[in-house]
C-alpha cells in the first residue's frame, strides 16, 4: 500500500516512523525536565544570593515567598525586587545636604567636617575627609564646585572636573632637566 505520494505505507514503516516519533518525544521530555530542574536550581540561587546580599546591607529578609500560582521564575523575581530596596545614603551625606541648604552656600570640605562634627554626625571609615568626600561626590545631589568645595546641584552650579596630574615625577622631571644641561 502506498500513500497519496508514492510512499510505502507498509506495517513496517509505520512501526519505525512511530518508534521515532517516541524516541524524539522522550528526548523533548528529557530536555524539558532538564530545564526545569535547571530552573529550580536557578531560582533557588537567586533567592539565596538575594538574601545573602540583603542580609549583608542589613535588611531583614522573609523566606519562602511563593504564592499560589505563581510560576518559580516570578516568585524569585519578585523576592529580588523585594530583597534589594533602594540603598539609602549614608548619615553624613544627609547632613551635608541638610547643612548647605542652612548655609544656603558652597562650603569648604574643611568646613564641612567642622560642622559636621558640630552636630555629632557618625563620619564613615576613619573619619577622614577623603571618607566624606567619597560618599558625598556619590550623591547627585552636591556637586564638587571646585577644588574642595562642595555646593548644591539645584543652585545650578556646574560641577568642576578633578585637577590633571603631572604625566612625570618632579624627580624624572629634574634629572631630565640635568640631562639636557649637561649636553650644551
Amino acid at each position: 500500500m502506498t500513500d497519496r505520494n508514492g510512499m510505502d505505507l507498509d506495517e513496517a514503516s509505520i512501526s519505525r516512523a512511530l518508534e521515532d516519533a517516541t524516541n524524539r518525544a522522550k528526548e523533548a521530555k528529557a530536555h524539558l525536565d532538564d530545564a526545569r530542574r535547571q530552573e529550580r536550581v536557578a531560582i533557588e540561587e537567586v533567592e539565596l544570593l538575594t538574601r545573602l546580599l540583603a542580609l549583608r546591607r542589613g535588611y531583614e529578609v522573609e523566606s519562602g515567598h511563593e504564592e499560589a500560582g505563581q510560576s518559580s521564575v516570578g516568585a524569585g523575581l519578585q523576592l529580588v525586587a523585594e530583597a534589594l530596596p533602594t540603598r539609602r545614603p549614608h548619615e553624613v551625606v544627609e547632613a551635608t545636604v541638610d547643612i548647605l541648604q542652612e548655609t544656603e552656600h558652597p562650603l569648604h570640605i574643611s568646613e564641612l567636617m567642622r560642622e559636621l562634627g558640630e552636630r555629632a554626625v557618625p563620619l564613615p571609615g576613619a573619619g577622614a575627609q577623603a571618607n566624606v568626600i567619597s560618599h558625598i561626590s556619590r550623591d547627585r545631589r552636591i556637586v564638587r564646585v571646585s577644588r574642595g568645595i562642595y555646593g548644591l546641584s539645584e543652585w545650578g552650579m556646574a560641577s568642576a572636573t578633578p585637577a590633571r596630574r603631572r604625566a612625570t615625577s618632579t624627580k624624572h622631571a629634574r634629572t631630565a632637566g640635568e640631562s639636557e644641561r649637561g649636553r650644551r
